[in-house]
């Protein structure tokens, strides 16, 4: 054989390798893929209805325990079925979801008699709990596909750009400071 033979074999050779390694990959993160949604569709429904705390219908006040109470549900769930699975987004929803019922049940209006009446429908804490729990849910819908057929249009991007800049606002308010 001479040196072009070896070299044309050693190019193909090694164009195989690279190429079933490659399909080797894209192969198993299927599989993960598929794996992760599958636990996803397991343990969001759960997260789902902890955040039905501030309805936009049907408002009622919400009492101090039920901020203490939701916030350790929330605790509950991300240590123990579903944490491990929220995409960077959801994640990042979930926790500023977490800081807004701690934030609310720490200053959650206190009522002439002196006793903590707990936060009031119309509220910047009622309003701010409804946000947070709303963008957290369209998080999960969005880590699930469930709502849009096809997930990477304009509308899409410029609809996440502005929940964004609303996260932003919000983490001002809330914490004091701006990251």
């Amino acid at each position: 054989m001479s040196t072009d033979s070896w070299l044309t074999a050693a190019i193909g050779f090694g164009a195989g390798l690279v190429a079933s390694l490659l399909v080797d990959y894209f192969r198993s993160r299927i599989n993960s893929d598929g794996e992760i949604r599958a636990h996803r569709e397991k343990n969001y429904p759960e997260l789902w209805s902890i955040t039905d705390i501030a309805p936009v219908f049907g408002t009622v006040p919400i009492a101090p325990l039920t901020l203490d109470s939701k916030v350790v549900e929330l605790r509950t769930w991300y240590y123990g079925s579903g944490g491990m699975y929220l995409s960077s987004t959801s994640s990042e929803a979930f926790s500023h979801l977490q800081s807004v019922l701690v934030h609310s049940a720490m200053t959650a209006a206190v009522s002439s008699s002196g006793q903590n009446a707990g936060v009031s429908p119309g509220s910047t804490e009622y309003a701010d709990i409804r946000v947070s729990c709303s963008v957290l849910r369209q998080s999960l819908a969005r880590d699930l596909s469930s709502r849009s057929r096809y997930p990477w249009t304009l509308w899409v991007l410029r609809r996440d750009y502005k929940h964004a800049a609303s996260w932003v606002a919000k983490a001002v308010r809330v914490d004091g400071r701006q990251d």
